[in-house]
């Protein structure tokens, strides 16, 4: 099981995005669902599953250390282009649990690339193909 964030400003456009990295995954074989960040569920699934998850850019650590439990689960931080700025904000405040953050790429992310992400997630090691 595996839980990944891809947060923007308000969640209506990581929302679609989401979308389509799901059916991406999908395509390869994983079990993956999407939810909206308040959602945070709790039991695990196969090992081919994969719950992206989307929301607001509004993480640090203080509300990051309050649900540490969910945290502990995530292995992958995605920002969408337009909160870049909250890149460092963000990655520090991950860094308590070793959880990678990168910027999606603006052309990915406007084209609505779900396989870019895939595809990083594989060059990160976080999903096997």
């Amino acid at each position: 099981m595996v839980n990944i964030l891809v947060l923007c400003a308000g969640g209506m456009t990581s929302s679609l995005f989401v979308s389509k990295i799901v059916s991406e995954a999908n395509k390869l074989g994983y079990n993956s669902t999407m939810e909206i960040l308040s959602n945070k569920h709790k039991e695990d699934l196969d090992d081919k599953a994969i719950r992206f998850y989307y929301g607001g850019a509004s993480l640090n650590k203080v509300n990051i250390k309050a649900q540490e439990e969910f945290y502990k689960t995530v292995k992958f931080v995605f920002l969408a282009p337009q909160v870049k700025y909250a890149f460092n904000d963000i990655s520090e405040a991950l860094k308590i649990y070793d959880i990678p953050c990168k910027v999606i790429d603006s052309m990915a992310f406007g084209r609505m690339n779900g396989k870019w992400v895939i595809d990083t997630l594989v060059d990160c090691r976080i999903l096997a193909v």
